[in-house]
């Protein structure tokens, strides 16, 4: 203010002495005189409106902004102490939206996942992941896995979810699973409808005019839940599901519903 001020005060004085220069009232000192001190005025109002951008710039550093949102955690320096921009923690801040959760799956299973996309047998749909946590199961997506095999004979992955409603938290041990490949004329067999005979081989009853029909399968993969079936089966087969004791290879058997 006092700079501007200044300016002003020598514009004017300038203004007023070049008129009397040329009415010759006043010396040619006298107006040299003038003209330096408006020129030592206008340069000092620069200085002073560089000195303000400065301190501008340096006023806004004294406000830090967080990167993302996040859960604030306990702070780590007190009010008044001395911190450095380069070295110093102010706040730590976790960032709980979207939250990762990081897994392993075994070196056989990954290894016979390659095995099926190389012979082009599987196919890639949506690679989904279930996290259960207190009987709450959260949906979300793969988004990495490995190609190593640790020490441990397993492979890492990760898993996104969505946590805006915050319910999951850093550092909680859950189960993860993962779906989303697909057998190429595959079919999805209960796990209760498979047998197997004396020599191993895996087989489920099928109904075929009326009868029951031992039809043996190929089984490419398996949980404890279900199987992936890649030959012995066709679309529209119907498959027995229980009542094995009672039943044979021939049997007449009847559908539930039918008469």
């Amino acid at each position: 203010l006092v700079a501007n001020a200044n300016y002003e005060n020598m514009k004017k004085d300038h203004a007023r002495n070049e008129i009397l220069f040329e009415k010759k009232a006043i010396s040619q000192k006298e107006y040299d005189t003038s003209l330096a001190n408006f020129n030592s005025a206008s340069a000092n109002l620069e200085s002073a409106k560089a000195s303000w951008e400065n301190a501008k710039i340096d006023l806004a550093y004294t406000k830090v902004t967080a990167p993302f949102d996040g859960v604030v955690g306990d702070a780590l320096v007190n009010v008044g102490e001395y911190v450095s921009a380069s070295s110093s923690e102010l706040v730590r801040i976790t960032n709980l939206n979207e939250i990762y959760a990081d897994f392993y799956i075994s070196d056989k299973d990954k290894l016979k996942l390659d095995s099926h996309f190389a012979s082009g047998s599987w196919e890639i749909a949506n690679i989904d992941a279930n996290l259960s946590i207190n009987g709450e199961v959260f949906k979300g997506k793969i988004s990495f896995v490995d190609s190593v095999v640790d020490s441990n004979a397993k492979v890492k992955a990760k898993a996104v979810f969505d946590n805006s409603e915050g319910k999951l938290l850093p550092g909680v041990f859950t189960s993860v699973s993962m779906n989303g490949f697909i057998q190429k004329n595959g079919f999805k067999v209960p796990q209760i409808a498979i047998l197997q005979d004396q020599k191993q081989t895996a087989y489920v009853y099928t109904i075929k005019e009326g009868r029951a029909s031992k039809t043996p399968i190929n089984i490419t993969y398996q949980t404890n839940e279900y199987a992936v079936v890649d030959s012995g089966l066709n679309n529209g087969d119907k498959i027995i599901l229980d009542n094995f004791k009672k039943i044979g290879n021939g049997a007449s058997v009847q559908e539930l519903g039918s008469k």
